[in-house]
C-alpha cells in the first residue's frame, strides 16, 4: 500500500479518500470517504487479528466521541465512476500519467464503495 503523499498511512486509521493537488503540486484536499484501519507486521494470524480487534476497538471509541459508529462498507449500487470536481487539473492529469497502470486502474475503487451512518 502506498502512503500516499500526505503520509496519512503511517498512523493506526487513516482518511480514505481521493488526494487532490494544486497546481504547483501541493496537496489541495483529500476527498473524504471512509476510515482504514491499518495493522502493522506480526509473526502470526492470530496476533494481527487481536491487534485489528484492538484497533477497532479504539476506534469505535473514538467515533462514538463524535457521534458516529464504523460500518462495513460495499461497492455502492448506484454510482458506477468516480469523476473529480472540480476535473483534474493539468498537474493531475501529468500526475496520473506517471502512475503505475495498478494505481491508475485503482485509484478510483475508495470513492465507489460506501457505509452507513448511525
Amino acid at each position: 500500500m502506498r502512503s500516499g503523499d500526505a503520509g496519512i498511512r503511517r498512523k493506526r486509521w487513516y482518511i480514505e479518500g481521493y488526494e487532490r493537488f494544486n497546481e504547483d503540486g501541493t496537496l489541495r484536499t483529500c476527498v473524504p470517504k471512509g476510515i482504514e484501519i491499518r495493522t502493522t507486521i506480526h509473526n502470526s494470524i492470530q496476533s494481527t487479528l487481536n491487534e485489528l480487534q484492538d484497533s477497532y476497538t479504539l476506534l469505535l471509541e473514538m467515533a462514538a466521541r463524535y457521534g458516529y459508529r464504523p460500518a462495513p462498507v460495499s461497492f455502492n449500487p448506484e454510482q458506477v465512476k468516480f469523476t473529480p470536481n472540480p476535473p483534474l487539473n493539468a498537474f493531475e492529469h501529468e500526475q496520473q500519467r506517471n502512475e503505475s497502470p495498478e494505481e491508475r486502474d485503482t485509484a478510483h475503487i475508495p470513492m465507489l464503495t460506501y457505509g452507513v451512518r448511525a
